[in-house]
């Protein structure tokens, strides 16, 4: 039998999310659940909470979280879960163009498709709640730290596999946020990693 807890916070993106944290997106009041395990799967799991140094109800909540708020809706869109190094080698063999192609074409259909599947509508906070998802440790796809200030969001998305993974990057951020949302952006590429300055103002329709 195991305790479900839930803490009280609100929901904050000027965070870095990284793939060991237990960071979850949104917070809400902790509740009680008295639920039944396979003892094999209990036993794996105290396991990991010992390893991570966390409890077991952390362990458990953060896998219902990823299930409630990831897993149930990329099922549709077909994610796979590649190695970080066969990931690179596939960006690789990619020219420039290529995989600036990749990435309009990414944020015009996945970002465009999900974002309204997942959160109903386009709008600046669905679209930064997509980005959140893709760069939480439930996903995985990238990093992501979100600072704001006064409206203007500055995004910092890591990746670490290097400048055609940057190229693929930019220009999807660029697609979600200047055709889809019509907002100015101004991006800065580097290797393993692209910095996104988002304009509170919107651009030219």
């Amino acid at each position: 039998m195991l305790a479900r807890k839930r803490s009280q916070a609100k929901q904050h993106r000027n965070t870095l999310f990284s793939r060991s944290s237990y960071t979850t997106l949104a917070r809400a009041r902790s509740v009680t659940r008295t639920v039944r395990l396979d003892e094999d799967v209990d036993h794996q799991i105290q396991e990991l909470a010992g390893k991570e140094k966390v409890s077991v109800s952390q362990v458990v909540n953060k896998a219902l979280r990823k299930l409630v708020e990831l897993d149930t809706y990329v099922t549709r869109f077909g994610f796979v879960t590649i190695p970080t190094s066969v990931h690179a080698k596939l960006f690789s063999y990619l020219s420039d163009e290529e995989a600036r192609e990749a990435g309009g074409w990414a944020g015009r259909n996945f970002a465009r498709d999900f974002t309204i599947f997942r959160f109903k509508k386009i709008t600046l906070e669905t679209i930064l709640n997509t980005l959140t998802l893709l760069g939480s440790d439930y996903a995985g796809v990238f990093e992501i730290e979100d600072q704001t200030e006064g409206g203007n969001h500055t995004l910092v998305i890591k990746h670490g596999r290097g400048m055609k993974e940057s190229v693929f990057n930019e220009e999807f951020l660029k697609v979600i946020f200047k055709e889809l949302l019509s907002i100015e952006l101004r991006t800065e590429l580097m290797e393993d990693q692209v910095v996104a300055h988002v304009s509170a103002r919107k651009g030219r329709a």
